[in-house]
């Protein structure tokens, strides 16, 4: 292409350029009170959205020495990667927890719930995350290898801890008896006692056995099945009782799993074991209920987890709650595919709002398309207006009756020649606006004419 014709393109192109900003400053300064309406509103929306997460969460765990403290402290490490305080509050069992999350004056916003444990169906504003991982019932007990397939008739006349009242450990225990046809109440041999404390009278020999629900890597777990005195019960009738309790899984501990060595267990040991689910209040900011996803993402994948394959945690197992609406995305199509190129609360923001963007696109795309015809538009109000402002002028320049009035006047025909000469008119329009300005002249001369009249007809 020659020279000429691309500075000649470019020199149109600047024209057009310079014309689309007039006339945008032109409609933005008529019509400013509406964009600050609409700028105030937008502004508004995205404070509603809330993007930004809190610097603080409360996590309430279990009993000093459980897994749920360990898992605890895991979760405030992984959320210390984002910058956020996780504090684990430390807790007798499962009502204490619940209460501490339903409870609007407890800042505890999460906790672990253990599958069979007490009812949660009711409960109110409380949604689920999924399961995390799986948490075993140990029967551990003293003394000779037990053979009997029956835990519940070996050990009804034995002395037993079944964990305190306000934990799951006794009310799933209390559920097992139940198909047994046996109570809690009115059986003195079934202690009331907390693990730590249950642990120490089992090692000591002033209790035959315990029962508690806890992870294979709980501190106090691994302590007591490494004491070559205590056993670990095999329920060998587990399928029966996951068909009766259907929130109950069937684990197996494989054959020198535990120590090789000594070919510990020296065969196969049947488990019952239950899900840990993380639950949350239902107006937990998103951005935290994506951490605590990916978290429980990370711990079950740091190692090998003993009763699960790679990657199967989280999982929507128990079903008690229903899912909060991010756990829905997560188990639907995994994190925000945005969070590996910008931090976690932008991607969750523009994952939460791209549903409303496309919306507003839909209505902006056709918008662009009439942007043409409003400029028009507006520019011929302009002309149209400007044409009833100078008719008003030459209207009050007919009915001049003192030489005070035509000042007044011509002050008021000076400042509509000084708007004009400002105005923004379209292409269209500029012929129109010549002979307004022709036009207002010509009301000029018609003031200054009635100035000379006045003067002539003053005494």
């Amino acid at each position: 292409m020659k020279p000429h014709l691309v500075r000649g393109l470019i020199e149109e192109l600047k024209a057009n350029i310079e014309e689309e900003l007039l006339a945008l400053s032109s409609m933005v300064r008529a019509n400013r009170t509406i964009l600050i309406m609409l700028l105030v509103s937008v502004f508004l929306i995205l404070l509603w959205i809330n993007p930004l997460p809190p610097k603080k969460v409360y996590l309430a765990t279990g009993q000093p020495g459980s897994s749920y403290q360990l898992l605890g402290e895991k979760f405030a490490q992984y959320f210390a990667r984002y910058g956020i305080e996780l504090v684990p509050v430390d807790s007798p069992g499962i009502n204490d927890r619940l209460s501490k999350l339903t409870d609007d004056e407890s800042p505890v916003s999460s906790t672990f719930y253990v599958a069979g444990g007490p009812d949660v169906e009711d409960l109110q504003d409380v949604v689920s995350l999924g399961s995390i991982r799986y948490s075993p019932l140990w029967l551990l007990y003293r003394g000779q290898p037990v053979e009997d397939d029956n835990a519940i008739r070996y050990f009804s006349d034995k002395t037993i801890a079944v964990g305190t009242r306000d934990n799951s450990t006794q009310s799933i225990f209390r559920k097992i008896i139940e198909l047994h046809g046996l109570s809690l109440v009115g059986m003195k041999n079934f202690l009331e006692l907390p693990n730590m404390e249950a642990a120490q009278r089992l090692r000591q020999g002033s209790i035959d056995a315990m029962f508690l629900i806890d992870s294979i890597d709980s501190p106090l777990i691994q302590s007591l099945i490494a004491d070559p005195e205590i056993h670990i019960f095999d329920f060998k009738l587990a399928d029966a009782y996951t068909k009766r309790l259907p929130f109950l899984e069937k684990l197996v501990i494989p054959r020198g799993a535990l120590d090789l060595q000594r070919l510990y267990p020296p065969r196969d040991i049947n488990l019952l074991g239950t899900t840990v689910t993380l639950l949350v209040e239902a107006d937990t900011h998103p951005v935290i209920q994506w951490i605590f996803l990916k978290a429980a993402r990370h711990i079950g994948n740091e190692r090998p987890q003993f009763f699960a394959e790679p990657d199967f945690f989280p999982a929507y197992l128990d079903r008690s709650l229903p899912l909060s609406d991010v756990a829905k995305r997560f188990y639907q199509s995994g994190f925000p595919p945005l969070a590996k190129y910008m931090p976690l609360w932008m991607a969750d923001y523009i994952d939460r709002v791209w549903f409303h963007l496309l919306a507003a696109l839909a209505m902006i795309i056709p918008g662009i398309q009439l942007i043409g015809g409003a400029r028009q538009y507006y520019s011929d109000k302009v002309i149209e207006n400007a044409y009833r402002r100078l008719r008003r002028i030459e209207d009050g320049a007919a009915q001049l009756s003192s030489p005070q009035e035509a000042a007044a006047l011509m002050e008021e025909w000076q400042q509509f020649s000084h708007d004009i000469a400002e105005l923004w008119v379209s292409s269209e329009n500029v012929k129109s606006l010549f002979a307004l300005k022709r036009a207002a002249k010509h009301v000029r001369d018609r003031i200054r004419e009635r100035v000379t009249e006045l003067s002539q007809e003053a005494p």
